[in-house]
């Protein structure tokens, strides 16, 4: 089971998820070149941190912007591990299929 992040509230930061996502972004690319198979019980556990993230991820920003006229930050509503964490459990869902 998933629980190194537990409780997520204190544990969630933009650097435990920049080196999550970089794990679930190998993952699904490994998935989907056909590498690999994932049992029923693994997917089911990705899916479920993936929801727990996304709960508890929405006041957590991913790109910390560097200065007041940083363009390189995405909006409000996409910059924080919520969304991203949507993002990668719908990628997971579609390679499921």
């Amino acid at each position: 089971m998933i629980k190194s992040l537990e409780p997520y509230n204190k544990k969630l930061s933009p650097d435990t998820w920049f080196y999550a996502k970089r794990c679930f972004l190998a993952l699904i690319d490994t998935l989907a070149k056909h590498m690999m198979m994932m049992r029923d019980a693994f997917f089911h556990e990705l899916v479920t941190f993936l929801e727990a993230a996304e709960q508890h991820g929405k006041e957590v920003q991913v790109v910390i912007p560097s200065g007041p006229h940083d363009t390189n930050v995405p909006p409000p509503d996409k910059n924080n591990v919520s969304y991203e964490a949507r993002l990668l459990k719908k990628m997971l869902l579609k390679l499921r299929e």
